[in-house]
């Protein structure tokens, strides 16, 4: 079990979770609301998980304001729109992979793998860096105090000494979904998601 504790797999598994989550609500409103058709996958992923990164703060303040922060509120939240929307998206995929036509060959265009090593080293890299402990001031200050703040409170209220509590704070709000579920770690892998 330190081995789990140690790499922060859990932490790992919520960010793959949130990812899914925030993809999903970005992808709905895209199609239902905004009805905008994307050039290319890379374009739809990142404009769909930015958009849906955004909701997600809103809401973590809407559901501050109320009072309601708790962990199982965000369980809920997430796994609801990951089963509502990918549930969605597998039954049509195994409907349509059972009546594809058999000659067909899909097409994978990988980069060159020069590129892809850098890239893979890179990440590793920085994902090492992750998992380090926070020691900066901004974040032990301002970032991850306020949010672990309005955590122990289950709502966001007036913090008197903490001046900068005051301003507006979409990556806090993302960052008191890190710290509800897991540790400053997911916080970061938040942060590494931009």
């Amino acid at each position: 079990m330190s081995i789990i504790n140690d790499l922060r797999l859990l932490e790992i598994a919520w960010l793959l979770i949130i990812c899914l989550a925030c993809y999903a609500s970005g992808k709905t409103i895209v199609q239902w609301f905004i009805r905008l058709e994307t050039a290319s996958r890379i374009e739809d992923v990142l404009f769909c998980l930015a958009l849906g990164l955004g909701c997600l703060s809103l809401i973590t303040l809407g559901i501050g304001i109320i009072g309601g922060l708790y962990a199982w509120v965000f369980w809920i939240l997430l796994s609801g729109t990951i089963l509502l929307y990918w549930g969605n998206k597998l039954k049509s995929a195994i409907g349509s992979f059972s009546c594809r036509d058999k000659s067909q060959k899909s097409k994978i265009i990988l980069p060159p793998f020069f590129i892809s090593l850098l890239l893979a080293i890179i990440l590793f890299l920085i994902i090492i860096l992750e998992l380090v402990p926070t020691m900066t001031y901004d974040a032990m200050v301002y970032h991850l105090a306020v949010p672990a703040k309005y955590i122990q409170a289950h709502r966001i209220h007036y913090i008197p000494y903490i001046c900068f509590s005051n301003y507006s704070m979409n990556m806090e709000m993302l960052f008191t979904i890190g710290l509800l579920l897991g540790s400053d770690t997911l916080a970061k892998f938040i942060h590494l998601m931009f």
